[in-house]
């Protein structure tokens, strides 16, 4: 799946910076160097994506799974600064007069672009894959197809304004559309640095996961008459980290340990139905003090 995506992103790209230099066009060369920059941003996950597969290690001893909320923060704030760069650059364009943009040109190249832009992300839609970087890049390129649909609408009313020889306001177009694409797109990225930002600080995850892990929890503590529980959870890229004390009350005194065992297995077998990859601690005491 990156594969394809790299692939798709440097043709893309390629062709952007190099229409958007020849056309004299600031948004057809945001949008190059825009994918340009997910390429560089693919890679990366391709690299990632290899690391989070591979057990834990004595330098990793809690596995990898850092890593992905990681690259996401990474990916979010460098699209995040490409917008804040290209909505500046806009913003001087116009106030200096515009440009004088081939509206044309520019026309042929973000339709192409829109309809493979549209078409890796469905690609991706079609992978199924169910990760915080496979997510990304779903909504990376997504961005991208908005991008350059946006662009085609705009120069296509570009070149309607040239027909009716209103050349003075044809000259602002060209950073008006930088100018829209980037205050819209700040907002995705931001969304997703923050739920990144989340993960890497072991915030509790989203309320439904929360819900579900402690109805799974509780069922067992309702059927055993333990005391009480204690849980805590975090969501780490595809990892969910379960960490689950059971207060034993004084008739619980003595347990075998095999019957703990079928506890552990039991609540295993159960939360690994949520879909996550499962790191799950699970303790006994008959002392709060220690859950």
């Amino acid at each position: 799946m990156f594969i394809v995506s790299i692939v798709f992103a440097a043709v893309i790209s390629g062709a952007g910076i190099i229409i958007g230099i020849l056309i004299s066009s600031e948004a057809v060369l945001f949008d190059g160097v825009y994918s340009l920059i997910s390429v560089l941003l693919s890679m990366l996950s391709l690299v990632v994506n290899n690391i989070i597969s591979r057990p834990e290690s004595k330098k990793f001893q809690f596995g990898h799974a850092l890593f992905e909320p990681l690259v996401v923060l990474i990916k979010s704030l460098v699209m995040i600064i490409i917008c804040v760069y290209a909505l500046s650059g806009a913003i001087i364009t116009i106030i200096n007069g515009g440009n004088d943009a081939s509206a044309l040109s520019a026309v042929f190249y973000t339709f192409l672009a829109t309809i493979g832009c549209l078409w890796c992300w469905g690609y991706i839609c079609r992978a199924k894959l169910e990760t915080p970087l496979a997510e990304a890049e779903k909504k990376q390129w997504f961005m991208d197809f908005i991008i350059s649909f946006g662009l085609c609408i705009g120069f296509v009313v570009a070149l309607i304004l040239e027909h009716l020889q209103m050349l003075s306001v044809v000259r602002y177009v060209d950073p008006a559309i930088v100018v829209i694409i980037s205050i819209y797109f700040i907002y995705v990225p931001s969304r997703l640095t923050y739920g990144a930002l989340r993960e890497l600080l072991m915030a509790a995850p989203e309320p439904q996961l929360n819900k579900s892990v402690k109805r799974i929890v509780g069922q067992v503590k309702c059927d055993l008459e333990f005391s009480d529980t204690v849980i805590r959870i975090a969501k780490v890229g595809r990892e969910l980290n379960t960490e689950i004390t059971f207060v034993l009350a004084d008739s619980h005194t003595l347990v075998e340990m095999e019957r703990l065992d079928m506890i552990r297995s039991q609540l295993h077998e159960d939360l690994s139905k949520l879909g996550y990859s499962l790191w799950l601690t699970v303790a006994f005491t008959s002392d709060h003090r220690w859950a």
